[in-house]
């Protein structure tokens, strides 16, 4: 009997957790000193864990280099209304890797905006990779690839438009 109290106790904890989390809303800052976020993921994984609230979420990323892997999907409460921005703060802000096939994947993710960041690929196939997105907004994307991919322009971005509805 005593464990089902417990058990029960437990569930009802975990399922409250869940049912109340806060959408992000307003801004927050990734990387440089004091940070709502240290890196990319942990952004990520908050905005996917929570969803988009009230106004939307902009995320102002610190200058540095942010050597990871970047996929955003589908985000509860996401739309032109309550839109997510991606945007440096100042000075340069690059995303880089060389053991991922694309340094910046975008899967089902709409009404994100990438504002000012730079994509560093160094032995990728793919530097940024879209699929099913009906709205996306890129603004002072740099997209840097070296000299063997410069003549194949198709594999820095490669695009896949969203089914129609």
């Amino acid at each position: 009997m005593n464990r089902l109290k417990l058990l029960t106790a437990v569930l009802l904890i975990l399922v409250a957790h869940h049912s109340f989390a806060t959408p992000l809303t307003g801004s927050r800052t990734i990387g440089g000193t004091s940070p709502n976020y240290t890196t990319f993921a942990a952004a990520i994984s908050d905005l996917s864990a929570n969803g988009v609230g009230t106004g939307g979420v902009t995320f102002n990323i610190r200058s540095g280099v942010y050597p990871e892997y970047v996929e955003i999907s589908s985000i509860a409460g996401a739309s032109s209304s309550n839109p997510i921005t991606f945007r440096k703060e100042s000075g340069t802000v690059t995303v880089q890797s060389s053991t991922q096939t694309s340094l910046i994947k975008l899967n089902g993710c709409d009404f994100v905006t990438f504002d000012g960041v730079s994509v560093n690929d160094t032995s990728t196939s793919t530097s940024v990779e879209i699929t099913d997105i009906l709205s996306l907004h890129l603004r002072q994307l740099m997209v840097r690839v070296p000299i063997t991919l410069r003549m194949r322009l198709s594999h820095s971005i490669a695009i896949t438009p969203a089914a129609k509805e």
